[in-house]
């Protein structure tokens, strides 16, 4: 935030606890969500500058990547009218994410046909939540399982591969 620009943090550059500082500064919205303020700076993103970075994976040097995309391949409910001037807001930065996960996708769709690099996508069989800033460790585990399961019947590329569940 306070040079206006995203970088990437790679996990191999630095230790567990100052990584651990990089995927909370990645996960926070703002202004829903607390800076992550580090070495005089101030750091959030929560997807508003990349939520799919296919394009920085290819540059680093990838060829197959796994896209796990949180929104289903089936068009959106209409969603009801706006009541207030928080939902407006949520509704608003919603409208925004999405957009950008359409550009992402796009934009790395056609680099990666450039480049001769496999994607594969996985989407969620139903819509998970209306509300991504609410976090509830049992409806995720949940909806983890649910993937997992939906994933090893759909994609020839999960079907052998057994799954490491841990608590939240």
């Amino acid at each position: 935030m306070s040079c206006n620009r995203v970088e990437y943090k790679r996990l191999k550059d630095f230790d567990y606890h100052d990584f651990c500082n990089w995927v909370w500064a990645s996960a926070n919205m703002v202004p829903f969500m607390s800076l992550l303020e580090k070495d005089g700076f101030e750091y959030a993103d929560g997807g508003m500058g990349n939520i799919v970075p296919i394009a920085e994976a290819i540059n680093l040097g990838a060829t197959i990547i796994d896209v796990i995309v949180l929104k289903t391949e089936k068009p959106g409910l209409k969603k009801r009218p706006v009541k207030n001037a928080f939902e407006l807001t949520t509704r608003t930065f919603d409208f925004m994410l999405n957009q950008i996960i359409v550009d992402d996708l796009l934009i790395g769709n056609l680099i990666s046909k450039h480049n001769k690099i496999h994607l594969n996508f996985y989407h969620p069989p139903e819509m998970l939540t209306k509300n991504s800033l609410i976090f509830e460790p049992g409806l995720m585990k949940l909806w983890w399982q649910q993937g997992y399961e939906y994933a090893q019947n759909n994609s020839p590329f999960c079907k052998c591969i057994e799954p490491e569940i841990t608590s939240l």
